[in-house]
Order: structure tokens, then sequence, then C-alpha cells
């Protein structure tokens, strides 16, 4: 039986129609997902139902960093498909510990992404390393014991590129030209590229000594494995060590275990 599962981010909408199958019934098939704006449209959101033709949802499980865009999507929901059940996941519901000063602040976009990549192999002992770049970059530590030990946030790409656009006078906004930048070279070669080179050579430093500093913390385990997700891992890949797990949508991964638990 089909359920919906959404990830609810600061600038977008995951959506998954996920049917839970085989022995890995939490692995999310790519052409499954569909991404919409937080300020999608009617017709956006008209699109996306019609494309469950005559089925529906037996229950919609969300994840949400975004309250406000979480409760229009669940209105949204309850509209178009008016028999299904609808979860707003929280810690509550992901059986994973947590060891924090603040644990009623943590985003549940941490946790379950965290929750997902302590099931991927090889090493179902080894400490994981968890990275998930979007608007923010979230990098967490996940013990041996698979207990969530916390970890750092900073800006993620465009994030950083609108602060530098807005705190200037006169550089550009270039949030829109990422995809158009060549990691070949580290040198800008106009004002524009300067400026693209610099903010995401920043992000690569960053990741990659975070993810090394918190790896060389860890005293008399074994090596941790680093898993990486979000959309701004992908424009980074190339320049990101080969070796790492690479696991695109990990919070939907950690919302279709939460489902496949799910009793109630």
């Amino acid at each position: 039986m089909s359920v919906l599962l959404a990830d609810v981010g600061n600038s977008s909408i995951k959506l998954c129609r996920h049917e839970p199958a085989g022995k890995d019934n939490a692995r999310i098939a790519s052409d499954a997902v569909a991404q919409l704006d937080n300020d999608f449209s009617d017709d956006a959101w008209t699109n996306y139902c019609e494309s469950w033709a005559a089925d529906s949802p037996a229950t919609c499980y969300l994840s949400s960093v975004n309250n406000a865009v979480c409760e229009r999507l669940a209105a949204r929901l309850g509209d178009s498909f008016p028999d299904a059940r609808l979860v707003r996941v929280t810690a509550e519901h992901v059986p994973m510990s947590v060891d924090i000063e603040t644990p009623n602040t943590l985003g549940i976009d941490r946790v379950l992404a965290a929750y997902a990549a302590a099931s991927l192999p090889p090493d179902a002992k080894a400490p994981r390393i968890v990275i998930d770049a979007g608007t923010a970059v979230t990098i967490d530590l996940v013990d041996q014991e698979h207990v969530f030990q916390g970890g750092v946030i900073f800006p993620g790409l465009e994030t950083n590129l609108n602060s530098l656009h807005h705190a200037t006078a006169d550089l550009p906004s270039l949030a829109d030209q990422l995809e158009k930048l060549s990691l070949d070279s580290p040198i800008g070669k106009s004002t524009e590229s300067a400026i693209l080179q610099g903010v995401v050579q920043a992000q690569i430093g960053a990741i990659t000594n975070i993810a090394q500093k918190i790896a060389d913390s860890l005293p008399d385990v074994p090596a941790p494995i680093v898993v990486a997700s979000g959309g701004g891992i992908e424009r980074l890949r190339p320049s990101l060590p080969d070796h790492w797990t690479y696991s695109p949508n990990l919070v939907l991964r950690g919302l279709a275990m939460v489902a496949a638990s799910d009793r109630s």
C-alpha cells in the first residue's frame, strides 16, 4: 500500500510516493521524488496530485523544519486525499537515542538523516558522520552505539551567496548561477566567477575539514563512515572524497523507515 513521504525544508518540499517492498523497504526510488517550492502554486499542487492518478496514499508522513509551510501542506493533503491519515513525524517516532543539551530544539531533519545513515552498510557498529547540505549544512555524529551526539550547522551555498549580496553595495546576486560554475580551476576570472569560486571552495573546505576533525576526535573506535546527502552535495561531489557514501534522500529514507515501523 502506497504512502506519501514529505520532507518540508527551508526553501523547498520533497514529496515521495513510496511503496515498501523487498529487503530494503526504506529504499527511495529517485524517480518517485518530486520537488516543489515552498510557495507552490495551485497548478503545481494539482499537477502533483494528478501524478497519483486514481490511487491515493493510505498515510502521509510529514517531516518539517518550516512550520508555516508544513501547515499549508497538511491542509492541501487533507483536501486532496481526505481518506489519508496524516502523521507529523517528531523525534518520538524515531527509535534513536540523543545525547545533546537541547533535545527539544533538535531539528527532525537531522534526526531522520542520522537514523537513516545509521542503517546503511557496510559496518553496523561503525560511527557515522552525517552530512546534509541544503539551505543550511549540518554535519552530525552518530556513535557506534547509534546514539546521536550532535554536530555543527553553518550556511549552505545559496544562503552564503545571498548573504554576500545583501551585505554589500555592489556585489550581484549569483545564487542562480551555481549550475554554470566549473570546478576545473579554483581561480575566478571575473568578479562573478570569483564570488562563486570563493563561496563554493569555502563550502568544500568547511565540509571536508569539519568531517575530518570529527573523525580525528574519535578514539579507539572503528573508522567512521561518512554519509553525505542534500541538494548542495551534488554540486560539490566532484571535489569531495570518493570513499564517502552518497545517499541523495536521507531524510526521506528516514521517513520511510518510520513508516515501515508504524503500527498505529
